[in-house]
């Protein structure tokens, strides 16, 4: 009866999961700390917020940021990304799906053209690698107690 009890609520007890948006959020943060950078979420810049960004020093300014678009306005979310290359001389990271990639490189070669040398674009399978990549790295440089970067 009490495997019955636990196997019918089993459900309730695990927590929910985040949206792919956040999650993708939190994987781009800890691939920052992850290389010693100063990292903030949702990052202001003039009433508009920056979804991740990445700073050298503490007191910095970023000089990586990133947006995450899986649903939302592609084109508002380059503008963003636009803003922070004007305002901080950032590179800009646009994480967004498979089926975007194309739309957001015409995009960034006609709209932004003047800008695009500052742009960068990734799929969410892109980040999920990055991650793993440097999870990795780090457990080896751990296990021989070597540090390479």
């Amino acid at each position: 009866m009490k495997n019955e009890f636990w196997t019918r609520n089993k459900a309730l007890r695990i927590a929910p999961s985040l949206s792919i948006h956040e999650d993708i959020k939190q994987l781009i943060a800890e691939i920052g700390r992850m290389q010693g950078k100063y990292v903030r979420m949702e990052e202001e810049i003039e009433g508009k917020r920056i979804d991740v960004t990445w700073r050298k020093i503490e007191r910095g300014i970023p000089y990586i940021v990133f947006e995450v678009c899986i649903g939302g306005d592609l084109y508002a979310d380059l503008v963003k990304l636009k803003h922070a290359i004007d305002s901080w001389n950032s590179i800009a990271v646009l994480v967004t799906t498979e089926d975007k990639v194309e739309e957001a490189r015409k995009l960034v070669g006609g709209a932004f053209h003047e800008v695009a040398q500052y742009f960068r674009i990734l799929t969410i399978e892109d980040v999920k690698k990055l991650y793993e990549s440097k999870k990795n790295l780090k457990m080896l440089e751990s296990k021989y107690g070597i540090k390479l970067d």
